[in-house]
């Protein structure tokens, strides 16, 4: 099961480019940013690659299909 700060890891990890960042914003280090995240990619299917100088979701990736995933996985959760 995937929790709402595993889906907020990778959330602010695509928002700001980088797990750096996104620890800095969540108060937490690297490596929590890290391990939430990647439980989120292994659920959905997902693969980030890196550019130069950020992480990106893999190029067939769709925010559709991420939009799809997630409203089935919280639907099948709730209640």
């Amino acid at each position: 099961m995937v929790t709402e700060e595993q889906l907020a890891a990778l959330d602010l990890t695509l928002w700001l480019g980088s797990t750096e960042r996104a620890a800095e914003v969540d108060f937490s280090n690297q490596s929590t940013i890290s391990r939430r995240h990647h439980k989120v990619l292994r659920q959905f299917g997902i693969e980030l690659k890196r550019t130069k100088c950020e992480l990106r979701c893999q190029a067939t990736f769709s925010f559709w299909i991420w939009n799809a995933k997630c409203t089935r996985w919280l639907d099948s959760n709730a209640g």
